[in-house]
């Protein structure tokens, strides 16, 4: 699965929260749609060998939920279903008379236009949703088992919702708040918009906040130092393997080796908790654990946006101990690595 990678350089003077939020599709959804995200990261200014970055896996998801109270700014989502959904797939999404304070269903119904997601609504009485408090809404975006940005809007009945994603996102600074919903036009507004011809082969870009509150987006990674030391030594592995496969072929004792591997990401698990043990300005210590058991030889671990070092792997592979120095506290820390988030650990 394609994963995007929008590498995030804060050059203002003040420690910022960003955040990314996903652009409407291409074709109109509803009159009034709102944004609503997950993905946010704390990012401190200018610190030399930090890298912080979103990674946005483009699996497309499509929810159903209610609400007490009509669709708009500032209501917190819960989902009575939120699914993974592919390209050319129909959905079905079944809401029931408002009386009934019944949640929506969605089933999965054939295939859709190519290219194209469809969501098709039965028939029910929408003017029943006010004097029953009982609000039906309608969502789509992509993400992670842990984290999901999309849009909702408050859908009609006996429709087709065709939707055909725009791979666009953007990036904004704010008080915004997970899951959340918040006006898309105030976010478009005052963001950095980051569209598919801004990411390079690899699906990397940069986007940076400049001391004057403006954005530049550039593809690839951040240059001039804004590589973080778990990417700068990858690089240095590479080359030293590099150069190891040229001599073993000269020698005869290899005939092709994939060193592109080493600059990926090896195994992936979901986090069920961190611990803090020590932290003081220039180091901190802990352990991360996870829901499944990993591997030996591994160096380091990495989850939105921030680098820890493993230096010790309990028995059973089911947790890591680590440390890391950087401009981080062990709040952000214990926020990137919480329980349900995903962890790539690395050779």
């Amino acid at each position: 699965m394609n994963a995007y990678k929008i590498y995030i350089v804060n050059q203002s003077p003040n420690v910022q929260t960003f955040w990314s939020f996903l652009a409407e599709p291409e074709a109109a959804i509803g009159s009034e749609v709102y944004a609503n995200s997950s993905y946010f990261i704390s990012v401190l200014p200018n610190i030399p060998g930090q890298t912080n970055l979103f990674q946005i896996p483009l699996q497309y998801k499509v929810g159903v939920s209610v609400f007490n109270q009509t669709v708009a700014e500032g209501i917190h989502i819960t989902y009575t279903q939120l699914l993974n959904s592919n390209l050319n797939q129909s959905w079905k999404a079944e809401f029931f008379p408002p009386a009934e304070r019944r949640g929506p269903v969605l089933t999965p119904d054939g295939t859709a236009t190519p290219s194209t997601i469809d969501i098709i609504t039965n028939s029910y009485d929408k003017a029943a949703e006010a004097p029953n408090n009982w609000y039906n809404s309608m969502s789509f975006g992509v993400g992670s088992p842990s984290n999901f940005m999309g849009l909702t809007w408050s859908p009609d009945p006996s429709m087709t919702y065709t939707i055909k994603p725009n791979v666009q996102f953007y990036i904004a600074v704010g008080n915004y708040q997970s899951d959340v919903l918040v006006d898309i036009n105030a976010i478009s507004n005052t963001s950095a918009s980051v569209a598919q011809s801004d990411f390079d082969q690899t699906l990397s870009c940069t986007v940076t906040y400049h001391s004057d509150g403006t954005w530049s987006v550039t593809p690839g990674k951040p240059q001039n130092g804004a590589v973080t030391n778990l990417l700068e030594a990858h690089v240095a592995l590479s080359k030293a393997h590099q150069s190891l496969v040229q001599h073993a072929i000269s020698t005869g004792a290899a005939s092709q080796v994939d060193v592109a591997k080493l600059s990926s990401p090896v195994e992936k698990r979901q986090s069920t908790g961190v611990e803090i043990h020590h932290q003081d300005d220039q180091l901190v210590t802990g352990t991360v654990r996870i829901e499944s058991d990993l591997g030996f030889g591994f160096n380091d671990m990495f989850s939105e946006g921030i680098q820890l070092t493993i230096t010790h792997r309990h028995p059973q592979g089911l947790a890591f101990d680590f440390s890391y120095r950087g401009g981080a506290s062990s709040d952000i820390i214990q926020q990137a690595f919480r329980a349900g988030t995903e962890i790539w650990f690395y050779e």
